[in-house]
């Protein structure tokens, strides 16, 4: 029961999707294709118990940011290994690891994002944060040798954001430098032949400018595009609730029936995009709840920057960097209908939130018993409920008290002020 504001929002926000999923199931019918997308959706109610026993844990940090170097290292010499090799996968030259190529690329490209704040960390010497370089080459380079490209999106996003948070804390060099050494290695990357990325992002400028025809099973943008033109055909008279777990797959089966679409589509049991996957499910509301188990983690995030919490923000930007690629993927993959993006999704959301929850303590108990005085805010207000929420939230976790005095404000001023102050 002593669950702070942001850890109440992040169980509403898991609740509420599965919730609505569930319902949804039940309305439109129990069907199969539903029964087997249960498990893997409940398996999103993991977050609450592994987040409230990561939250009490302390010294997990070390270990976070080790797992994410050694994944990326084992990742990068998996992937170079098999394209030195030279024989063809399952997925031909793509190098798919222990799941597929969209996963393994996706994952292992936001593991080398999440470590970008150890290179920005000046508190680590020079050669630790080499080491974590390598890391994220090698990361990089794994990802790209799956060919993956959906997650890639997420890149330019990330690092200018880094330039407006990690690197502002950088030397000039640092701060431009990273970012750019990274454009530069993945364009080089991607130029090399036998490099799985490049080769794919010419497939992709070829599929929208060719003119329409037959598609081909190796052209899963085409193959994307006609399953997305699909559901939104079932949308138009179903986007405020929905078809339910199994109105895609009945639609996709009623269109290879009469001809408009080949036989091997049915193959594919989602439109391959999870916003669509909410709206075909669920409905307006189906669509609100995923857009909430997205953005209140990222919020979450993005609001430490307003703090002084600094080696907190670190591990926040990693959980941010996490969530993002994840987002980004969900825009040509319903990651929330394979087991791999659930459980993905459900550790790096418990994990990132409660390891901010564990360093946030540590460096607020750490900032008390350094100052030889306590430190209180006093504020004195009258209709500022458009901004005395981002003042008292830059104070908020440092301040060893608040105190707000407020002159009859006829705004929702004093109930904002009632989430900072006791």
């Amino acid at each position: 029961w002593d669950l702070d504001g942001h850890e109440r929002l992040l169980l509403f926000a898991v609740f509420t999707f599965v919730t609505i999923w569930l319902v949804s199931w039940v309305v439109h019918g129990i069907d199969p294709v539903g029964s087997d997308d249960v498990g893997r959706i409940l398996r999103l109610l993991l977050i609450v118990p592994a987040y409230l026993f990561m939250a009490r844990v302390d010294g997990l940090e070390r270990s976070w940011w080790t797992g994410l170097a050694a994944g990326c290292v084992i990742s990068g010499v998996y992937a170079i290994g098999f394209a030195v090799a030279g024989q063809p996968g399952e997925w031909a030259e793509r190098v798919g690891g222990a799941t597929n190529p969209i996963y393994f690329g996706g994952v292992v490209l936001a593991f080398s994002l999440m470590l970008l704040p150890r290179i920005a960390d000046r508190s680590l010497a020079t050669p630790k944060r080499l080491v974590m370089a390598v890391a994220v080459t090698l990361g990089l380079t794994a990802s790209a040798l799956s060919g993956s490209r959906g997650a890639w999106l997420a890149l330019a996003p990330l690092l200018i954001l880094y330039l407006l948070t990690l690197g502002t804390r950088q030397t000039p060099l640092w701060r431009f430098g990273v970012p750019l050494a990274i454009l530069l290695f993945v364009t080089l990357l991607s130029l090399l032949p036998g490099v799985p990325l490049g080769q794919r992002l010419v497939d992709a400028v070829g599929s929208f400018s060719s003119s329409a025809g037959e598609i081909e099973p190796a052209d899963t943008l085409a193959i994307r595009w006609a399953l997305w033109q699909l559901s939104l055909e079932q949308l138009r008279d179903a986007c405020l609730f929905g078809l339910g777990p199994g109105g895609f797959r009945a639609a996709l089966e009623q269109a290879v029936a009469q001809g408009s679409l080949p036989f091997w589509f049915l193959e594919y049991h989602h439109p391959h995009n999870q916003f669509l996957s909410a709206l075909l499910i669920a409905g307006v509301p189906g669509l609100v709840a995923l857009l909430l188990l997205f953005g209140i983690p990222l919020q979450r995030f993005v609001s430490l920057w307003r703090t002084g919490l600094e080696r907190t923000r670190l591990v926040g930007w990693s959980g941010l960097a996490a969530i993002s690629v994840l987002a980004v993927m969900a825009s040509s993959e319903s990651i929330f209908q394979r087991n791999s993006g659930i459980i993905w999704f459900a550790l790096v959301v418990a994990a990132a939130h409660a390891l901010v929850r564990v360093r946030q303590r540590s460096e607020i108990q750490s900032a008390a018993s350094s100052r030889r005085h306590p430190l209180s805010v006093i504020m004195i207000c009258r209709n500022e409920a458009d901004r005395i929420g981002d003042a008292l939230d830059s104070v908020a976790g440092w301040a060893d008290e608040i105190i707000v005095l407020d002159s009859g404000s006829t705004d929702n001023t004093v109930e904002i002020c009632r989430r900072y102050t006791e």
